[in-house]
């Protein structure tokens, strides 16, 4: 396995979690949540699949990445009466580095 840091890790897992089956019992979590809330990752992934497999990228970046992980959602910004997309926003602000994503998720594929 090559080298990866946390910002590599931290895109792969974010990646993961709006693009992969697996990890949509987290978006349930997450979006039964209030609008704009952050959430830490390690609340949403009850079932330890994000966090099993952030250590198998890295036994040492894993868990760092699930514990300063924060995730959050709101309306589609560009039409807040499109209730089908939402956005996911993603944070992490440790370890010197800040770092953010979004993503738009279509909400009926849960």
């Amino acid at each position: 396995m090559q080298d990866i840091d946390l910002e590599g890790l931290l895109e792969i897992i974010s990646g993961n979690v709006v693009g992969e089956r697996r990890h949509q019992d987290i978006l349930r979590v997450l979006i039964a949540g209030p609008v704009g809330t952050w959430m830490p990752a390690t609340g949403l992934d009850r079932a330890g699949l994000l966090a099993e497999e952030a250590r198998g990228f890295s036994s040492e970046l894993g868990p760092k990445l699930m514990e300063g992980l924060r995730l959050t959602w709101t309306l589609n910004p560009d039409d807040p009466d499109d209730r089908a997309f939402c956005a996911i926003l993603f944070f992490y602000g440790r370890d010197d580095l800040m770092w953010h994503r979004l993503a738009l998720f279509n909400r009926n594929t849960l």
